[in-house]
């Protein structure tokens, strides 16, 4: 990854923060009575439509959610206390979150993979990562190591194609189904921005998760690293969403030995 382009993935990221910032701003200006805005608006619209108890009549205030992002340990259930941008308090006390997307923000979730890597590109199989994140899809090691390899040492030289088509269904006992799951969370609302400018929200739970977003699920594509191609990258698909998920190094710049997983939404609401 070029210095160019990881700049430009920064400036991608701190825009996705600035627009959370000014929505929960505007939003909470709105409830407070203080100044209307067509957003906000637009939002709250939406938080009504997934849940009726978040009309604004009924909310006191909208503020920032501060604290810790870390949730290795957090049980999924309650993971949404972490997961949300906003904190909405409703007259009755009630603490509701949420987490603010951008039209352009489709990052899910992310966690640490240090362990299970090293740097020559070899694979930790006995750590809890790999075991956890990584072992249920079935990968080919032997793949993973040589096409990490061939990329720090920029060599060509691989006897196999390094992108499988598959189709796999993942039933929802299944170590992906949960590692999924844990992507997601719960106990939370999704609120994304629309290209038309509206919003859409969801209310991410385990009847949700189970019925809608992650129904039907399968593994469709599986593409390993190479000389050009520094990750892992794990395609799936439910009947709501096409998703990816990327086993890369964070930091970029030149760095191979993965470090982390992350959840993208491809296509989808």
């Amino acid at each position: 990854m070029s210095i160019s382009f990881k700049n430009f993935l920064l400036e991608k990221m701190n825009l996705g923060v600035d627009f959370e910032k000014k929505l929960l701003r505007k939003m909470s200006n709105l409830v407070a009575g203080l100044k209307s805005d067509e957003q906000a608006a637009a939002a709250l619209h939406a938080l009504e439509l997934a849940d009726p108890s978040l009309k604004r009549k009924n909310i006191i205030s909208i503020k920032p959610r501060v604290g810790s992002t870390r949730r290795g340990k957090v049980d999924a259930s309650v993971s949404g206390q972490i997961i949300g941008d906003g904190v909405v308090t409703l007259k009755n006390g009630e603490k509701k979150y949420i987490s603010v997307k951008s039209k352009t923000g489709n990052t899910v979730g992310q966690f640490g993979l240090a362990k299970a890597f090293n740097n020559d590109g070899t694979i930790n199989t006995d750590t809890q990562e790999w075991k956890s994140w990584l072992q249920p899809f079935g990968l080919d090691t032997k793949k993973i190591t040589a096409g990490l390899q061939a990329s720090i040492h920029e060599d060509a030289g691989l006897p196999w194609q390094t992108q499988q088509s598959v189709n796999i269904k993942i039933p929802q006992n299944h170590p992906i189904y949960r590692a999924m799951e844990k992507m997601w969370g719960s106990g939370y609302y999704y609120l994304r921005e629309l290209n038309s400018g509206e919003f859409t929200a969801f209310k991410i739970d385990k009847n949700f998760v189970d019925n809608e977003l992650l129904k039907n699920l399968r593994v469709t594509q599986i593409n390993y690293p190479n000389r050009d191609r520094k990750q892992i990258t794990i395609y799936l698909q439910s009947d709501m969403m096409k998703f990816k998920l990327e086993v890369r190094n964070s930091r970029g710049v030149g760095s191979v030995r993965p470090t982390q997983i992350q959840l993208r939404i491809l296509t989808g609401p």
